[in-house]
């Protein structure tokens, strides 16, 4: 069975002791998809260590080379859809067809959000500046996994 582990700064990492739950399909309580390990203190202070680290490389790219680290994301959930769909049906207990929409309308309003930034950047110049705020928490519903996170990153 897959341990789901915490990904930091680059790695899989686990606590030392790690409490550990099994990670259940709500629409068939016997398909368990993995086992996850819960952060501890330690865990989630390295996570937010590694974020604050990385903030100063992500403020100084330009937002050109944002949008457009960003644009390669979406690209990748859309090479990746199947495998995304059937993750999110079996997290979540969607049907197939509703996790391909929420695919769908992610990529749509990520990418309508990046053409937004990208064509302000070219019309204000030097009147307006887009800076990061740094590392941030993302609480999302888990009715629309995907969505929200996409809304919360750009």
């Amino acid at each position: 069975m897959e341990v789901i582990r915490n990904f930091i700064n680059g790695k899989w990492t686990s606590p030392r002791n790690a409490v550990k739950a099994s990670l259940k399909n709500p629409g068939n309580f016997e398909d368990v998809i993995g086992t996850i390990e819960y952060a501890d203190e330690t865990t989630a202070k390295s996570a937010m260590d590694a974020a604050e680290s990385s903030k100063i490389l992500w403020k100084n790219s330009p937002l050109l080379k944002r949008i457009e680290l960003l644009g390669k994301c979406l690209s990748l959930i859309e090479v990746n859809r199947e495998s995304i769909a059937r993750t999110i049906t079996r997290e979540n207990g969607k049907t197939l067809s509703e996790s391909n929409a929420e695919i769908s309308s992610s990529i749509s309003e990520g990418k309508y959000q990046l053409k937004f930034f990208k064509e302000e950047e070219e019309r204000s110049k030097d009147n307006v500046r887009y800076e990061p705020l740094g590392p941030v928490l993302l609480i999302t519903p888990s009715n629309f996994p995907l969505a929200t996170i996409i809304r919360k990153l750009i």
